[in-house]
């Protein structure tokens, strides 16, 4: 990425390792408690409200019932795992984020810590 962007691109560079490079269970942590939530979210939501009576803007939406739950969930989906995304982010070290030190991880092959 070259111009005007570049300096965002390499500002972001640890969040961008954490997030692309980190632990594939990390994304479990991740995606798998947001699916859950926005699923019982999504259950609440529409226990009380009837999708055909949504508007925008003051014009009633003209979609489908069942792509007004689609388009919802995947909403509530994306914002609970930018919550997640946040907590995990939240709870390790500066020094884990700036990868100075790599987090403690379980090997499934000697099960035992690893540093």
């Amino acid at each position: 990425m070259m111009g005007k962007y570049s300096a965002l691109w390499t500002a972001g560079m640890p969040l961008r390792k954490f997030l692309i490079l980190g632990e594939r269970s990390m994304w479990m942590w991740i995606v798998w408690p947001a699916f859950l939530v926005a699923a019982i979210l999504e259950m609440l939501v529409f226990a009380v409200l009837d999708p055909q009576m949504l508007t925008i803007f003051g014009s009633r939406v003209e979609w489908s019932r069942e792509a007004i739950y689609t388009i919802t969930f995947f909403i509530f989906w994306i914002m609970m795992m930018a919550s997640s995304t946040l907590t995990v982010l939240l709870s390790r070290s500066s020094a884990q984020i700036n990868h100075l030190a790599s987090p403690k991880r379980f090997t499934h092959q000697n099960t035992r810590l690893e540093h």
